[in-house]
């Protein structure tokens, strides 16, 4: 969160409250939306590829964080959600 905040030039209590009045979500739920986003493509584009490698290469650091965010976002576990939506 730093790291963005130095880049738009806000420190990170507001940063927080920016993403937490704009897009109502905390900060986690917010970036883990695009992960699990960025998780359900490489799922689409690399069906060879395992959940587990896919879990940290969309920017998860443990596969129960990730297994987690992506029910939450989709409904669905990993496996569940990769076996109703084939490759592009």
């Amino acid at each position: 969160m730093v790291k963005l905040a130095k880049l738009l030039n806000l420190n990170a209590y507001q940063l927080s409250e920016l993403i937490n009045t704009q897009f109502r979500k905390h900060y986690n739920d917010f970036i883990n939306h695009y992960r699990v986003q960025e998780a359900k493509n490489l799922m689409k584009l690399n069906q060879n590829t395992g959940t587990r490698q896919i879990c940290y290469e969309s920017g998860f650091n443990t596969y129960s964080s990730f297994h987690r965010a992506f029910q939450k976002e989709t409904g669905k576990s990993p496996d569940e959600w990769r076996k109703n939506h084939p490759a592009a």
